[in-house]
This record gives C-alpha cells, sequence and structure tokens, in this order.
C-alpha cells in the first residue's frame, strides 16, 4: 500500500469515527428527551385512573383517554344540567383562553396537543363534540 492511499485511509477511517461519535451523541441526546408523546400518554393514563369524578354539580368526567399523535380526549356527561342551559359556545372560548394565558399549559402549547372534548347527557347520548387544534391557541 502506497503512502497515499494509506493517508486516504486514515482520513476515511477518521471521517468514519467522527460520523460514529456525533451520531451515537445525538441518538445518546434524543434519548435522553422525554418523549413528548409518551409523557401525554402517561399523564392521561394518571388522570383517567381518577374517573368518573364530578368536575362540578352538574358536569361529570366519564373518561379521559389519549390517541397518538398528541391528542387528548375528555368525556363529560352533564348529569345535573340541561343542554338548554349549557353554553358550548362559551365553554370551547374560555378552553381557548386558558391554553393561551395560563403558564402551566406551557408544555401543551409548545408539544401542539389537539383536545377533543365530548359532551354527551345523562342517558349517554352525544350532545356535543368541540375539537381545539393548536392553531386556535397560538
Amino acid at each position: 500500500m502506497s503512502n497515499n492511499e494509506e493517508t486516504k485511509g486514515k482520513v476515511l477511517f477518521g471521517i468514519l469515527i467522527s460520523i460514529l461519535i456525533i451520531g451515537g451523541n445525538f441518538l445518546y441526546k434524543q434519548c435522553q428527551k422525554p418523549n413528548v408523546e409518551k409523557q401525554i400518554e402517561i399523564a392521561v393514563k394518571d388522570l383517567n385512573s381518577r374517573t368518573p369524578y364530578m368536575m362540578d354539580s352538574g358536569i361529570r368526567v366519564d373518561e379521559i383517554k389519549f390517541t397518538p399523535p398528541r391528542t387528548i380526549t375528555f368525556r363529560f356527561v352533564l348529569v345535573g344540567l340541561e343542554e338548554k342551559y349549557f353554553d358550548f359556545d362559551k365553554q370551547q372560548a374560555d378552553i381557548i383562553e386558558h391554553i393561551k394565558t395560563n403558564p402551566q399549559m406551557k408544555d401543551m402549547r409548545e408539544a401542539r396537543v389537539y383536545l377533543s372534548y365530548i359532551y354527551a347527557d345523562k342517558n349517554g347520548s352525544l350532545l356535543k363534540k368541540i375539537d381545539i387544534t393548536p392553531e386556535m391557541y397560538k
């Protein structure tokens, strides 16, 4: 092998080692970063373990579930409240405002989570579904 070929081999070997080190470092860092979807799934599973519970005197939370990618669905039942007295448009506006302005919602805003709120009457009949997209709470 000539000196030129030996030098080329050393350079290529050095490049290969550098790529492996940089790639390994990148993969290590990615593995260290918490997976956003996994974090959401764990939090939702914890919240759902507490259901059903009364949110207030007229609304019961029956289920909270996570669906990839980044969607949280809440199922509510209006138990002590008639549909005609529940303002769904105001509810949607209040949810969006809460997500936009509450500092505790920062991680959720950054993760661009989709939210779905499903409301049923006490007999289980669907009353309304409200979907909140990241574009709505930017």
